[in-house]
């Protein structure tokens, strides 16, 4: 027969574990993205703090915004190089308005999603593969909710002591009434 003190204790050991177990396996992440140019040539960047949110894939989606001095410049593309990689990476090419250039770039992917700091290299180049600007790009990845692996190794260890504790002493108590 089972007593409510055993139901009690395997309850509260459900409602503490599940919880952590949940954020353990899909920890929410916020990340700080810091576009530091060392070379500006006629254009200005707007946006050189971002802080956003990955989608669930861990793929990171950021503005890319900032005005254009040369009012022949029609189009400029924003690529990135992964400080492991001599290959440039194509974000994408933004038409210029009356100087005014904005688009989305994507950090991560499916396959490499982001969930660790990273530094890569940017650049802007017009239309006609000038260079307008180029620098830095770091990526700060801060868990906001989640839990380390061995804490949740020893909230489930736990667990199992008073699973086991709660078992052996309902189990005397019905021993001695017999």
């Amino acid at each position: 027969m089972i007593s409510y003190r055993n139901l009690a204790v395997v309850a509260t050991v459900i409602l503490v574990t599940l919880p952590l177990l949940y954020f353990s396996l899909r920890p929410v992440y916020m990340v700080d993205i810091s576009i530091q140019p060392t070379i500006l040539r006629g254009v200005m960047l707007f946006s050189r703090n971002i802080h956003t949110k990955p989608n669930n894939n861990g793929v990171v989606f950021f503005d890319v915004d900032g005005y254009v001095e040369n009012p022949s410049i029609s189009r400029v593309m924003f690529s990135l190089k992964p400080a492991s990689d001599r290959i440039w990476y194509a974000q994408g090419e933004y038409e210029v308005s009356k100087g005014i250039f904005l688009g989305t770039a994507q950090l991560g992917s499916e396959e490499w999603p982001v969930r660790h700091d990273e530094q890569q290299s940017f650049r802007l180049i017009s239309s006609d593969s000038t260079l307008l600007s180029q620098g830095n790009l770091f990526t700060r990845v801060q868990p906001v909710a989640g839990a380390d692996q061995w804490l949740i190794a020893a909230i489930g260890l736990l667990a199992s002591v008073l699973q086991i504790l709660s078992f052996f002493f309902s189990n005397r108590k019905t021993e001695r009434k017999l």
